[in-house]
């Protein structure tokens, strides 16, 4: 973990625009420690471009623990977090994963006023059919929430003089035969 979390920090260092860590299944929880202990030594802040992308934790799995002592921890401290931005995806399908449970809350961390994770469903019956409208429709689903997010994290954000916006519909070209 000390490995990961100075691969992270070099990351940062060398100004990239954002740092995206992914854990996935069991790999989560690694995510949770390291950005955790990164955070607390001062190296990940507010100001970092940090964000955290879990997909089909078993977190809870492992918090219950008894030992797991640091886990529960280090999960109090990244989900009260400002200083990165957690986004978990689960498909409500996946019999191997604690799907659209908020780990920090299942493992007893959470007080209700949490910062992350936003867990969101992957929904892949809809997102893999022939009906979607378009290839990215179900990246772009994933990946607006976490731009809202971020946005929301760094800048205020308030209504301007020029009334409330109003959507447009625009045309979307599907592939003749489908994908």
């Amino acid at each position: 973990m000390d490995a990961f979390g100075h691969n992270i920090e070099q990351a940062l260092n060398d100004g990239y625009d954002e740092v995206l860590v992914v854990g996935h299944s069991f790999g989560a929880h690694l995510g949770v420690s390291v950005l955790a202990r990164l955070e607390r030594a001062g190296v990940v802040t507010r100001k970092s471009p940090v964000s955290f992308l879990s997909l089909g934790h078993v977190v809870p799995m492992v918090s219950f623990l008894p030992a797991a002592t640091e886990l529960r921890s280090d999960l109090k401290q990244l989900g009260n977090s400002d200083a990165v931005t957690w986004v978990d995806v689960t498909a409500p399908g996946d019999g191997c994963s604690f799907a659209l449970c908020d780990p920090v809350a299942v493992s007893g961390q959470g007080d209700g006023t949490q910062n992350g994770p936003l867990v969101l469903s992957a929904a892949f019956t809809q997102t893999l059919s022939d009906a979607r409208i378009c290839p990215g429709a179900g990246f772009a689903m994933i990946e607006g929430p976490l731009l809202i997010t971020a946005i929301l994290r760094k800048y205020r954000v308030s209504m301007t003089d020029h009334g409330r916006p109003v959507p447009v519909a625009h045309l979307t070209v599907r592939a003749k035969d489908g994908i």
